[in-house]
């Protein structure tokens, strides 16, 4: 798998083809249930309303009350148990139970779930042969789990290092505001409350 910086570019339709298994409902979106099932299936128990309730207002940025592929993108590095959430995008794909994907299954699975659409301009299209090719580490022509999860993994921290890059540019942005407007502050003069300057 790539740890370059492309790593999200080439291997995001991974985290596509979660969220598409997710949208039961196939609107483009996850909604509170969807969401719900899936904190259920992945810890293995009913989560309490309280605590989902704080979760699901996490994911959900632009409060609309449902998530759609960029929230759920920029929540996965803080999923809890996000290695089965490659386990879930792998058993999808692995159509005959062979235990490996192949590129065929790749293919089918992107077409499937309308990542690959033939309707889609060829240029919005995955290149299925790049994918496969950052997926198969040792060149077998056969994805393994073990494969398949440590890419997952490496586009969950790719993700996460992208988040704290975007908040360390929001911390200097402020800062540098605060900076500036300290600054006007200080080259002003001095007024009384008339709004007349001292003298």
């Amino acid at each position: 798998s790539d740890d370059g910086g492309d790593a999200e570019s080439v291997l995001l339709p991974l985290a596509m083809v979660v969220f598409t298994e997710l949208d039961s409902d196939k609107s483009g979106d996850l909604d509170r249930d969807e969401v719900r099932q899936l904190f259920n299936k992945v810890l293995h128990e009913e989560v309490e309303d309280d605590d989902f309730d704080m979760v699901f207002k996490r994911m959900d940025r632009n409060k609309d009350g449902k998530i759609n592929f960029e929230e759920f993108k920029l929540y996965l590095p803080k999923f809890p148990k996000v290695s089965l959430l490659a386990e879930l995008a792998f058993e999808s794909m692995d159509k005959d139970d062979s235990d490996t994907i192949t590129l065929t299954e790749i293919e089918e699975a992107l077409s499937f779930y309308g990542i690959n659409d033939e309707d889609k301009n060829p240029e919005d299209q995955v290149d299925v042969d790049a994918l496969f090719d950052d997926l198969d580490d040792d060149l077998d022509g056969a994805v393994t789990y073990a494969e398949f999860k440590g890419a997952f993994l490496d586009l969950v921290r790719n993700l996460k290092e992208k988040e704290r890059e975007r908040k360390r540019a929001r911390k200097a942005k402020r800062k540098s505001k605060k900076a500036l407007k300290k600054q006007t502050t200080k080259v002003l003069p001095k007024s009384t409350k008339w709004g007349l300057e001292e003298v």
